[in-house]
């Protein structure tokens, strides 16, 4: 005989699964039904590369492959010559993502890895894609062309991204609705870290598609790379008789003439998705403390000099600037985060007299900020001693 609880969890039941109900049940790929991702805080890419990872190498350091970091079987192979790994702990990167690795593309021509033709084909299925890459450029020449990736024909029957500090283009195939994108100015410089955005939209149904491009320094409704446009491209007539390849152009007969990314990339995700901004958001958050920036430590205090501050400082670093005569430093500088830099102060003598240094101490004044910016001067005499009293009889 039923009890009274079991029949209140099986009217609860009876609400949640009504007759002609569908389950969504997720796969190991983080998809449900009809290839649509299911709500979680991090979407998973389709391929996702970080070079942290990459073991495959020759003696000279050359990258031979690049497998997927989920180790879902996808790996990239050397395509027309193979990039260099370099190491976190190399002068040129290791401030620059914060000691992780990267793979240098470009530095004396053409190279690339490729993922082959069948992998990663997109369908008009999809509701579009996006491409989040962690890299810098190193470009010492006008590239015409710095691809960082390309799929298809460029740009007729193809899709693909470039960069570099004298051009930033996003492409998708102009022969069925896409669109060619171009700044030649764009707000990048070599030798800094971006994590930057690619982000295309296909057509659905008569409502327009777009794509775009952006740093870290702009978002979705305000790129900093390249502005939304418009096209009614529908995610068909891509040439997959050529490869997807990172680093080159895809079609063989077109790699000449600058047509390569001049640059490094430590991390790169692939997603079969539009992601919206807050996912973005996490995704960006997420690789800036992975490898944000260095704190730049190389200005001196007030009333001190750098010693050797001299550089940029890694996550967790310290440094010791030095202090001019009747100065003292408050302790080391320290990078906590790449947007966290606790600057040592040469303290003054206010800060050294006891009266103001407890006295806000006490006010809960942090007292380098308080007293530091005085300028020493030299202390008054003391005071004459006060005269004998009077003698009295």
């Amino acid at each position: 005989m039923a009890t009274p609880a079991s029949l209140v969890v099986l009217a609860l039941l009876t609400l949640v699964v009504a007759p002609g109900t569908s389950f969504v049940a997720a796969t190991e790929s983080g998809k449900g039904l009809r290839g649509r991702r299911l709500a979680q805080a991090n979407p998973v890419p389709d391929l996702h590369l970080v070079a942290d990872d990459i073991t495959d190498v020759d003696a000279s350091n050359l990258v031979q492959s690049w497998s997927d970091h989920t180790g879902n079987g996808l790996s990239l192979s050397s395509f027309v010559a193979a990039p260099e790994l370099v190491d976190g702990g190399n002068i040129s990167t290791g401030a620059l993502f914060n000691g992780h690795k990267a793979v240098r593309f470009g530095e004396s021509g053409i190279t690339g890895l490729s993922l082959g033709t069948d992998p990663l084909r997109i369908s008009t299925s999809l509701e579009g894609m996006t491409v989040v890459a962690v890299m810098s450029t190193d470009d010492s020449r006008d590239a015409i062309h710095p691809f960082m990736f390309d799929r298809g024909l460029m740009a007729p029957e193809g899709f693909g991204f470039q960069i570099s500090p004298a051009r930033v283009d996003v492409y998708s195939a102009k022969d069925h609705g896409g669109k060619s994108t171009t700044n030649t100015a764009p707000p990048i410089e070599s030798g800094k870290m971006y994590v930057v955005t690619t982000q295309w939209k296909f057509a659905k149904s008569g409502v327009g598609g777009h794509q775009l491009a952006t740093t870290q320094h702009g978002n979705l409704s305000n790129p900093d790379l390249l502005p939304v446009t418009a096209h009614t491209w529908q995610g068909n007539g891509v040439d997959y008789s050529t490869p997807f390849v990172i680093g080159t152009q895809s079609k063989s007969g077109f790699r000449t003439d600058g047509r390569w990314f001049e640059g490094y990339v430590a991390e790169f995700r692939y997603y079969f998705q539009v992601l919206d901004q807050d996912e973005l958001t996490a995704i960006r958050d997420e690789l800036l403390d992975e490898y944000g920036e260095a704190c730049d430590a190389s200005a001196p205090p007030a009333n001190g000099g750098v010693g050797d501050c001299t550089d940029k400082l890694t996550r967790g670093t310290t440094c010791q600037p030095t202090c001019d005569e009747h100065y003292v430093a408050s302790g080391v500088s320290k990078c906590i985060t790449p947007s966290t830099f606790i600057p040592a102060q040469c303290l003054g003598p206010c800060d050294m007299d006891t009266c103001c240094y407890f006295y806000n101490k006490r006010r809960g004044f942090n007292v380098p900020e308080t007293c530091a910016h005085l300028e020493y001067t030299t202390p008054p005499p003391p005071p004459p001693p006060a005269p004998p009293a009077p003698f009295r009889t």
